[in-house]
């Protein structure tokens, strides 16, 4: 395979600087900050010394949950008070003076497909995804997946095949035993049928979203991803093994059912809720126009660039703990390009991973190629916040005083929670932002490795 690299993180010291290329899908991050005379570094930022939080800790980091649990990766802060990350898709230059220059990746040495029939991009794809996994699985001899019953999981496990014939591939699936899911375990069984898999079923209500309250691990950045982490421990868990493999279809939805022409968070609707006071929501506002200002690519540059596949919070942050190399196939610097290809030229694109159904049908079994939309995961949503209201109300109490000093009223706050909890899914995203933050906060704090 030519180059592959969205997953890189490449750190060059010169004599003056510091050169770091970080790949858009990399599963390490950077972090650096000025001390005094000399530069600090690290992978992880809580192993930084000195660290407070900024004043508008909390309102940056709702601005960049905005439009998803993806990093910032234009303005290079952080929630540190003077503390930078070289951001993804991009290469950071670090003066040892503390001057900071960054700037993308060159978009302009990608291959152009447009000359192309769909028929032979598509052909392309399918050879770049396999030498793809060729490169992740080298020696491994158990493969997990993630099976969801979905196409892009089921994708992963197809080119998993391909690549060794004769591999069982070990599936993880979560179950719910809610009405609403009722459907969902015809099509995992399809799809581990059709692979010839190994599976392990696992109940998925028993550890819903924000079970993770008043968990000890220590992450660099808060990321609305932990309102899930007791569900991925289970997963993780599961696979826990020195370098083990474990695949998932993540990224899919941008590549194959969004595209390079969908902006995602460029329009969004600015809302003040009640628990939010004026200072709050206009630190909120004055971030999110930031994050906007520096975005200066079209929607389809991003696509090409890779920022926009997915974010790898879990492979960066969580996946480490347990020794679980987790990733995808979509990390050659190509793929983007030849998926950009594709919904350029086919004149009659579909909806809902119409590449895959109409140009690679051979990789997945009939009823899941042509099975409607999953679920949609709101009352499972609501039920996370009923099972864990009394848990989630006592962490804001617990933080009472620093939410008054962003600017937000706790009792309000919490009628809020109670709100979702009773299905009033209104302003969710805000709320969950504020409940991960505290999260995320509160063992940093008790370790002292932020100044209370």
């Amino acid at each position: 395979m030519k180059n592959t690299s969205l997953d890189s993180l490449i750190i060059k010291s010169e004599e003056q600087r510091t050169i770091v290329y970080r790949g858009a899908q990399s599963n390490k991050s950077f972090f650096f900050k000025k001390d005094g005379e000399s530069i600090c570094m690290s992978e992880k930022a809580y192993e930084l010394k000195k660290l407070s939080l900024r004043n508008d800790a909390l309102p940056y980091y709702m601005a960049t949950m905005s439009y998803g649990a993806g990093e910032d990766f234009t303005t290079g802060e952080t929630v540190f008070d003077g503390v930078l990350k070289a951001a993804p898709g991009r290469v950071t230059y670090i003066y040892n003076d503390g001057a900071v220059k960054s700037e993308p990746i060159s978009l302009n040495k990608v291959n152009d497909y447009t000359h192309l029939t769909p028929k032979k991009i598509s052909v392309i794809l399918k050879d770049v995804l396999i030498e793809t996994a060729r490169s992740v699985i080298r020696g491994d001899t158990d493969i997990w997946l993630e099976a969801s019953g979905g196409i892009d999981s089921t994708l992963m496990g197809s080119i998993a095949k391909i690549v060794k014939p004769n591999i069982t591939i070990n599936t993880i699936s979560l179950l719910y035993p809610y009405y609403e899911f009722r459907r969902e375990k015809r099509f995992i069984d399809s799809a581990i049928n059709f692979l010839g898999g190994n599976p392990l079923y696992l109940d998925g209500s028993k550890s819903l979203s924000f079970d993770s309250i008043g968990s000890s691990y220590l992450f660099s950045e808060p990321n609305l991803l932990m309102a899930g982490i007791a569900q991925q421990k289970m997963i993780l868990e599961s696979v826990s093994m020195k370098n083990g493999l474990l695949l998932n279809g993540n990224g899919g939805d941008r590549l194959f059912s969004l595209g390079p022409f969908f902006e995602q968070g460029v329009v969004l609707k600015e809302y003040k809720h009640k628990w939010m006071d004026d200072f709050f929501f206009e630190r909120l506002q004055f971030s999110r126009n930031e994050i906007r200002k520096f975005n200066k690519f079209s929607s389809g540059e991003n696509f090409i660039s890779g920022v926009s596949i997915d974010d790898r919070w879990t492979e960066r942050e969580f996946a480490p703990y347990f020794d679980v190399r987790r990733t995808h196939f979509f990390l050659d610097n190509e793929v983007t390009s030849i998926i950009h290809a594709l919904w350029s030229v086919e004149k009659e694109a579909g909806d809902g991973k119409w590449i895959l159904k109409k140009y690679l049908p051979e990789l997945f079994p009939y009823d899941i190629i042509s099975r409607p939309k999953k679920v949609a995961y709101n009352a499972l949503y609501v039920r996370s916040y009923k099972k864990n209201l009394n848990k989630i109300l006592a962490l804001i109490d617990e933080f009472n005083e620093e939410l008054r000093g962003y600017g937000v009223n706790p009792k309000l706050l919490s009628e809020h929670v109670v709100n979702i909890s009773n299905g009033k899914l209104d302003g969710d995203l805000e709320v969950s932002s504020v409940i991960t933050f505290l999260m995320w906060l509160k063992p940093l704090l008790a370790r002292n490795i932020i100044a209370n």
